[in-house]
């Protein structure tokens, strides 16, 4: 490929599973994202298909986590993040670091479950910048 093609392919490909879609306009949805990263970032992105954060709810979208996973990988995401806090707590840390730790197995892209965390990780910053404490990531 040209090189003065590659100059517009973005450098650094950001998965992201959304909890739930929005069932009414989204207006600006990725405004904020794109105000902190570099021009050169690109976001891609799946929908688990939450319709309510009940366990029951949590556990049947659940069903669709590694169809989201293959989409994103087939986009070559570098990086892929589970949303949404109560996805998290309904599932449990345990099972969300085992979810993330066969997600980076079978795809060999790092996985987290926010993306400050991803970002801070990923340039390098200690992890007292997003509010963790110091110690060895459980990844």
């Amino acid at each position: 490929m040209a090189d003065h093609i590659k100059s517009f392919l973005p450098r650094f490909r950001y998965g992201m599973i959304h909890p739930r879609s929005h069932e009414d306009r989204a207006r600006g949805a990725g405004y904020q994202f794109y105000r902190l990263v570099p021009l050169d970032v690109m976001e891609f992105s799946a929908v688990l298909g939450i319709t309510n954060y009940t366990l029951e709810a949590v556990e049947k979208a659940l069903a669709n986590y590694w169809k989201c996973v293959e989409t994103l990988a087939n986009e070559k995401a570098q990086v892929i993040i589970l949303g949404g806090a109560p996805v998290s707590a309904a599932l449990g840390r345990k099972r969300v670091v085992d979810l993330l730790r066969q997600t980076t197995e079978k795809t060999t892209t790092l996985s987290f479950a926010t993306w400050p965390m991803a970002a801070s990780m990923s340039l390098g910053l200690p992890r007292e910048t997003n509010g963790a404490p110091s110690r060895p990531p459980c990844l």
